[in-house]
């Protein structure tokens, strides 16, 4: 059953260019499964919240949904081209004649516009946590219509019926929305805009593992794709990046006890070594001294070992 706890709020928000990780509108960054970008001033701006519901849409379909985790804010210095005249933002490239630029407002042709520069509040929403990406299928196609509580707004970022988008989720199975429903939490209850330290770059984190290994846990072997988190082999809030080779595919479980120190990679025996306390449950007692599941490169090795000698030998 999907789950039906409490969003605070939620938000279709346009991704012009889902294929690169730069917006078609100039000015703004987005990496696809991770995070969005917008002007502060825009409308509905200011209203975004961590612990909102982020719905990401194209010109044709809905191509995820997420939760925020967290609201970064920051001044960029922007530019606009304005017409020489007039002074309008409505500056428009030539192709094919010269002068190389024309106004739509005033009809005047130039060969270089006014550049005007100010600096303005942006704010970016991470999500990667609980990004469930969607297939373009009769599910998702124009779904955000139904979605929107203004569907014909021209707007960026629109609010959405709450009852509609729980519907929405219903097409989909829990298994499919994993990720969404283990992250959705309350957001009234205390979470609030503030700059954090984020997973940069964890969206391509993730689909490299999956490029390299194939959707298997490195200590249980074949899972569905969603069963399996992309696990650091060390502390990424101190390290703060992604180290080639410092990672692996872990099965959701084993990753919560893999960071704990309660299951550990023998390097010298090449076997894994689990706590007392797994020991107790049976689904668990077959992984003890289980050699891993998927060849490990000398950069992994590396740092199972510091791990291993983080939380001590258990043989």
């Amino acid at each position: 059953m999907v789950n039906s706890e409490p969003i605070g709020a939620a938000w279709i928000c346009i991704s012009k260019n889902p294929e690169t990780t730069v917006r078609a509108d100039d000015g703004y960054s987005e990496t696809m499964g991770e995070s969005y970008e917008w002007l502060s001033k825009l409308p509905n701006g200011r209203e975004i919240k961590v612990g909102d519901a982020i719905i990401i849409r194209n010109d044709r379909h809905v191509l995820g949904f997420s939760v925020i985790e967290a609201i970064v804010k920051e001044m960029k210095i922007r530019e606009r081209n304005l017409c020489p005249r007039c002074n309008r933002a409505q500056v428009r490239v030539r192709k094919t004649t010269t002068p190389k630029y024309s106004c739509a407002n005033c009809r005047n042709t130039f060969e270089l516009p006014k550049i005007e520069q100010s600096s303005q509040e942006h704010r970016r929403a991470f999500y990667a946590a609980g990004w469930e990406a969607l297939d373009p299928d009769s599910r998702t196609f124009q779904a955000w219509k139904k979605l929107s509580k203004n569907p014909k707004s021209q707007f960026s970022m629109q609010p959405v019926d709450l009852s509609h988008f729980t519907e929405f989720r219903q097409n989909f199975s829990s298994l499919e929305l994993a990720h969404f429903n283990a992250r959705t939490f309350n957001g009234k209850s205390g979470h609030k805009l503030r700059t954090v330290r984020t997973r940069l770059g964890q969206g391509a984190f993730r689909k490299k593992l999956f490029e390299d290994y194939g959707s298997v846990c490195a200590f249980t072997g074949k899972n569905h794709p969603h069963g399996l988190e992309a696990a650091h082999l060390y502390s990424y809030s101190k390290e703060g990046k992604h180290h080639t080779d410092g990672g692996l595919l872990l099965r959701r479980d084993i990753h919560s006890f893999f960071d704990k120190g309660l299951i550990a990679f023998n390097t010298s025996t090449q076997r894994l070594t689990l706590a007392d306390e797994l020991l107790e449950y049976n689904q668990y007692t077959e992984l003890q001294r289980a050699e891993a599941k998927i060849p490990l490169s000398d950069g992994v090795l590396e740092w199972l070992e510091l791990h291993w000698i983080m939380f001590g030998s258990r043989d």
